[in-house]
Formats: C-alpha cells, structure tokens, sequence
C-alpha cells in the first residue's frame, strides 16, 4: 500500500518528503532503510527524516519540512465553490458534520450549498477547523480543511 500510494504521488508530481519510522526499535537500521528506498524507489534518502512517534523524535522536523517543501495550494477562491467530503459526523445540535476540503472558492456562513450526489441544497450555519476541538471561522477558503455544517438530518449517497 505504502508503495503504491508513492508512485501514485511521483505521477502526480508530488513533493516527496523521505520519513523513516519505527527509529527507536532495537532492530532499527536507518542507513539501511535509506539504501533501500534509494535503489527501489529512485528517491534521494541525503534528507530523510528519521522519526520515532512513539518517542516523538523527529517529528518537530517533519512538520518542518512540510512546511518548507509542499507548496500552498493554487489559489482558486475566485472560481465557484468545489469541496471534497471525505467523512461526517452527527452532531445534536447541527445535525450531520460535512468534513471536507476546499478545492476551489470560498464558502461562508449564511450560504448555500448544492450537494450534487443528493440534488439538495442546504444553508450553511456553522464552518470551522478541527483543532484537535471544533473552532468555527467565518469562512473556509480554497487548500483549508474544516467541517460544513447546515442543519442535514440525514446523509444518503446513491
């Protein structure tokens, strides 16, 4: 699965950050690993993280390298609103939570959204970022990753 989902970002042109795990097993063999990934995959290891999450060492460096590696997403706020849901939840007071990015536009509370799936159209009521809690914001704009809530009692995909 790990290797599959590599060459699926390397057709993708995706930014590729090496992170190698498990670091604090007694069995762990870092340069090892590196050689390895270097004449699989073709992927220069001279930047590898070394990581252990258990430990919590190099994960500092990995969120690091994220930031200074993967570019922002292009910004598409001015084109018309594209999000991708990728899970829910129920809440009992707004009903299903929509977990979604934002791949194109903006959204804002007040609005109107169109569920293509469901041919339905809701009013948003409350947007926000999971941090790891709910923090509502005004607006979700094209790369952000939130939830959508607009009072839906019942989620059906056909």
């Amino acid at each position: 699965q790990t290797l599959a989902h590599v060459y699926m970002a390397i057709e993708q042109n995706l930014e590729i950050i090496p992170v190698i795990n498990k670091i604090d097993l007694p069995s762990a063999d870092v340069e090892r690993v590196k050689q390895e990934i270097e004449e699989i995959l073709g992927i220069d290891t001279s930047m590898a993280i070394p990581v252990s999450a258990k430990t919590g060492e190099g994960i500092e460096e990995v969120l690091e390298a994220i930031v200074k590696f993967v570019p922002p997403p292009v910004d598409n706020t001015d084109k018309p609103l594209r999000a991708l849901v990728f899970d829910s939840a129920y809440d009992q007071y707004l009903g299903t939570l929509c977990f979604c990015k934002i791949v194109d536009g903006s959204v804002k509370v007040g609005d109107k959204i169109k569920f293509m799936a469901q041919n339905r159209e809701y009013e948003i009521v409350e947007l926000g970022w999971l941090n790891p809690k709910r923090v509502p914001v005004k607006e979700l704009k094209t790369g952000d990753v939130g939830y959508i809530g607009c009072s839906i009692n019942t989620i059906r995909c056909k």
